[in-house]
């Protein structure tokens, strides 16, 4: 069982650094007051240093919680990265990814977002959260996010 401390939307401690898990670059996402905290390891994945900058230079980041189609409808995770002249840079976090699914009644909501490289937290900032039918969505949230019942685009 993973272990994470928390202190509010910080991560004070965790033994994911130390796990297989990430020692194959994967990636890691907490959530906890009001904040997801991505956990990525640049001594381990090239795409840790991607999901940084892509994170520092988002005019809008959006997080999507829908079935993935290709895997047994699994309820996913995607974090998609907006900048004004980029192209969308997209994260996927399967349910063994993530130590709690966000809920429904959250669709809405504007959540934290916290990344640490490590121990070290490299980014702070703000995210929307929504609930959608499929992942991948790869839409920004006006598209859907104003027009949702229960959570779900209609």
């Amino acid at each position: 069982m993973l272990m994470v401390r928390n202190k509010g939307k910080e991560i004070v401690e965790t033994d994911y650094w130390k796990t297989t898990q990430n020692q194959h670059g994967s990636f890691y996402c907490s959530i906890n007051a009001g904040a997801f905290r991505l956990l990525v390891d640049t001594t381990t994945s090239s795409e840790a240093h991607s999901t940084i900058d892509a994170a520092r230079i988002a005019t809008e980041i959006v997080v999507s919680r829908g079935c993935w189609d290709d895997d047994n409808n699994k309820s996913c995770i995607e974090f998609l990265f907006l900048a004004a002249s980029q192209v969308p840079f997209v994260l996927f976090f399967y349910p063994d990814q993530i130590d709690a699914m966000p809920a429904d009644e959250d669709a809405g909501r504007e959540f934290g977002i916290l990344i640490y490289d490590r121990a070290e937290k490299v980014f702070d900032g703000k995210c929307k959260y929504r609930r959608v039918h499929h992942i991948p969505c790869y839409e920004p949230f006006a598209v859907t996010g104003g027009h949702e019942e229960n959570g779900l685009p209609v």
